[in-house]
């Protein structure tokens, strides 16, 4: 696997009252650089850490499964991060994530 100095992963979550579904945004940095985005995807609860770890996986920082990619950022505290926000609604699921990542 390659080195991981810093990993920050940012996402965003939206429920649709309409049909009932929990859509997400995610965005994963390696050393403050952005390796993946995805804009917008099906998946409630924490699904936007499987598609971190598939975006990672993608990338070549090879992890086996999401409890191990769990597991590293809770034994990397100082330098392993999640930030996710619910938001109301679906146009501020993009805003959230580039105010962010302009903050950096």
């Amino acid at each position: 696997m390659k080195k991981i100095n810093e990993l920050t992963i940012i996402s965003t979550r939206w429920f649709d009252k309409t049909y009932g579904n929990t859509y997400h945004s995610c965005r994963v940095l390696i050393d403050n650089k952005e390796i993946g985005v995805v804009d917008f995807t099906y998946g409630y609860d924490e699904m936007y850490i499987q598609t971190a770890l598939e975006i990672l996986k993608s990338n070549d920082y090879l992890f086996d499964n999401v409890n191990e990619l769990k597991r590293f950022i809770s034994n990397n505290k100082d330098s392993a991060v999640i930030y996710c926000k619910d938001v109301k609604r679906k146009k501020d699921m993009g805003k959230y994530m580039e105010n962010y990542y302009g903050a950096q």
